[in-house]
This record gives C-alpha cells, structure tokens and sequence, in this order.
C-alpha cells in the first residue's frame, strides 16, 4: 500500500477510531490507575453477524483472500489496534480461529438457485440479497420481509 500511495502521491491514513472514543479514555486510565487490576491476558471475540458474513464475505469484496485480505485482517484490524492501545504494548501472539463451514455449497436449500434473483426459496432465506440489501437502502416495506 504504501508503495502505490507514494506512486499515486496522495496522503494516505488508516483510521483506528476505536482508540479515541470516550470508553477507551476511561479504560486506559483505570488500568493506569490500577483500579481493576493487573493486566494479565486478554481473550477477545468478534462475533461476526451471519448478516455481515453472508454480505461481506460470502457474496462481498473480500469473498476471496487472494483479491482482498484474511478475514482477521479485514474485519479485526481495528480490534488488533485498540487491544494494542489499551494493553500498552505490541501483542507477543495472536491467534485467530474459524472456518468456512455453513456457507458451503452442499448446505444449500434444495432447489435455490446461483442467484437470489433467480431463486425458488429466496422469499424465505434469511440471507435474501434483495431484501437485506433494499432495506439498506431505506425501502422500509421490505426490512423485516415483505
């Protein structure tokens, strides 16, 4: 990235804006402070909504690893950032863990289609393009079905 920004010459910068929200403030200074203890180890978890899997990561821009990034990176970098901010130092280890196990053509619902325009079951699929994406944009007769 940084080589095409110097190529294109324009400024280029990576928001972490969860570092800067008010929680983060009175987090940081509570473990400065020693008010909740001693910071030993850390587990976090993104739970990444079917909704938001279905649209970015299935059907999406970063469907594939080789077009895009890892899906730790895509979606957890500003986690990474923020976990590295609040502890005060870079993490010694990281580890990611998941798969690619619902999503998967063998657990398609009999007679769906490639395409949701195209598909028998697409009024009843909860992860509908049509109706997911057209609630999106403020048609609010199709946000929870039609």
């Amino acid at each position: 990235m940084v080589e095409a920004v110097e190529r294109a010459g324009v400024i280029f910068a990576v928001v972490h804006s969860l570092r800067y929200m008010p929680y983060t403030d009175a987090l940081v200074r509570l473990l400065g402070e020693g008010r909740i203890g001693r910071l030993v180890s850390v587990q976090h978890l993104e739970p990444v909504g079917a909704w938001h899997f279905a649209h970015s990561y299935v059907r999406g821009n970063w469907r594939r690893e080789d077009q895009s990034s890892s899906l730790l990176m895509a979606k957890c970098c500003h986690d990474l950032d923020w976990l590295s901010h609040i502890i005060g130092a870079r993490p010694t280890r990281v580890a990611s863990f998941g798969g690619l196990t619902h999503f998967r053509p063998e657990h398609r619902p009999t007679g769906a289609a490639e395409r949701c325009l195209d598909c028998a079951v697409e009024p009843d699929c909860p992860y509908s393009a049509p109706r997911l994406y057209l609630s999106c944009l403020g048609d609010s007769g199709r946000e929870h079905g039609r």
